[in-house]
């Protein structure tokens, strides 16, 4: 980055399509490259794929929301799809959001829903956040730490049956926040989160930080659809 002047880069990144392998070549991957650009002091992009061929598989709804969702938390500024058209001869790609006649298919719909839902809570509020660290919960994948109680000195548990990823960010006035997503492509959760209310409220954010809601001093349950994805601000007392 200091050759070359610039201040993003983009990376492609389409095994969690594939099977439980590629999604532990996924979780190495974004730690390998949001530590690079953290370290670099740059933007980090990543390309995920809308478009089948080879081994990779024709992502459902909630792989959608999973791979938006996994790129913000995991500390990704921006996403790039591959690839939204089929072209006219290319027999081994298929079920694209636009397919080789140019008529919007079934996955147009899915991937429009899952943009437009994750841009409505957290697309503007994202962008003003500086990730900072992330924790896996229910099942190590070979590369980012596994959340226990020593990691944070606010949140204290994070309890749940299926997987999860716990992130944590500040914006540009020190303010901290994080998010929980459900790492799960197919089964519903809920995080039983404990935090110590006696340094601070944890406030919940939806809609961009238009709605807010206070935690109780014990925590709560929260649940998440697959692929979806919880953000919190912490106000240290």
């Amino acid at each position: 980055m200091t050759r070359n002047g610039c201040d993003e880069f983009c990376f492609d990144i389409y095994d969690q399509t594939i099977n439980d392998g590629g999604v532990t070549n996924f979780y190495r991957c974004m730690k390998a490259q949001n530590e690079a650009a953290a370290t670099a002091g740059v933007n980090c992009w990543a390309t995920l794929l809308s478009s089948a061929h080879w081994s990779y598989r024709i992502p459902t709804e909630y792989q959608f929301m999973w791979a938006i969702t996994h790129a913000a938390a995991l500390g990704c500024k921006g996403i790039v799809w591959f690839r939204l058209y089929d072209k006219a001869i290319a027999p081994e790609y298929h079920g694209s959001p636009i397919d080789e006649f140019g008529y919007k298919t079934e996955q147009y719909n899915m991937l429009m829903r899952c943009q437009r839902r994750f841009q409505d809570q957290f697309g503007q509020i994202m962008l003003d956040l500086n990730w900072k660290k992330s924790y896996l919960t229910g099942f190590p994948r070979m590369s980012y730490t596994m959340f226990n109680e020593h990691c944070h000195d606010v949140v204290k548990s994070l309890d749940l049956f299926e997987r999860g990823v716990i992130s944590f960010f500040e914006d540009a006035e020190g303010k901290e926040y994080f998010a929980l997503v459900n790492a799960e492509m197919t089964q519903p959760t809920h995080f039983d989160l404990t935090y110590d209310s006696s340094k601070a409220d944890v406030v919940m954010l939806e809609r961009n930080g238009s709605i807010q809601h206070k935690l109780g001093d014990y925590g709560e349950p929260l649940d998440a659809y697959p692929g979806q994805m919880l953000l919190f601000r912490i106000d240290r007392k």
